[in-house]
């Protein structure tokens, strides 16, 4: 693990609870540089357009920011800022438990990647329902990406959920370095959340778009932040 990082928050990313510490996780396998393949671009496109339906229907008006947090959208021209700045700093997570009641998280960042960026990619963790794997191994693995390799680490944010099926395998859905506002979304898009004048804005949008979903998705990348 970087010898620079001494302080570790463990909460849950269901509910933003403290929760204990821990180590042991479910087996991963971290893929480098993934490229996003153009079914995955249109895949990602499908669930933006899913998300765009919602607010029509109202469900980004509830109370559940977990299943439907504001940062779907409001995230998407931060982080296309952010990748073009710096490149992508964190992964994508995906588990393959169906018991789980998180799945994937990271879609925002693929979605920017895979429209706006020549040749997108993007480091993966994939968990598989069985023991074996460590946190301090994916720690490493991700302070140690393109971004982060070089900089000094002195804490780190996780947010994990279990799996309900025995024997309840743990899967780390977000890791960030450096930043710990307590938010059951993460630091970094917790304080986005938070930005209602941005959600208001953005909502405008869809509600008055013509139908052109590649069109509004350009719309609120490129909205200046």
């Amino acid at each position: 693990m970087n010898k620079s990082l001494t302080k570790l928050h463990f909460y849950s990313a269901i509910n933003s609870t403290e929760v204990e510490p821990f180590e042991d996780i479910a087996e991963f396998e971290y893929i480098k540089d993934s490229l996003i393949t153009q079914q995955e671009k249109e895949s990602l496109l499908e669930i933006f357009v899913g998300d765009v339906k919602d607010v029509f229907n109202g469900k980004f008006d509830g109370s559940d920011i977990v299943q439907y947090p504001y940062t779907h959208f409001m995230g998407l021209p931060f982080k296309y800022k952010s990748i073009l700045e710096g490149g992508v700093r964190y992964p994508s997570y995906e588990t393959r438990d169906l018991s789980s009641p998180m799945k994937r998280t990271g879609v925002g960042r693929e979605l920017v990647l895979s429209h706006f960026i020549d040749d997108p990619k993007i480091d993966r963790v994939i968990f598989q329902p069985k023991k074996g794997g460590k946190l301090s191994d994916l720690i490493d693995r991700i302070s140690n990406n393109s971004y982060w390799k070089g900089v000094d680490i002195d804490s780190a944010y996780i947010l994990s959920c279990n799996g309900r099926a025995f024997p309840r395998h743990k899967y780390v859905m977000t890791i960030e370095f450096n930043d710990i506002h307590k938010h059951v979304l993460g630091p970094w898009t917790g304080r986005i959340h938070e930005n209602m004048e941005l959600w208001s804005k953005i909502k405008h949008m869809i509600l008055n778009f013509d139908g052109d979903y590649v069109k509004l998705l350009e719309s609120i990348v490129r909205i200046p932040v």
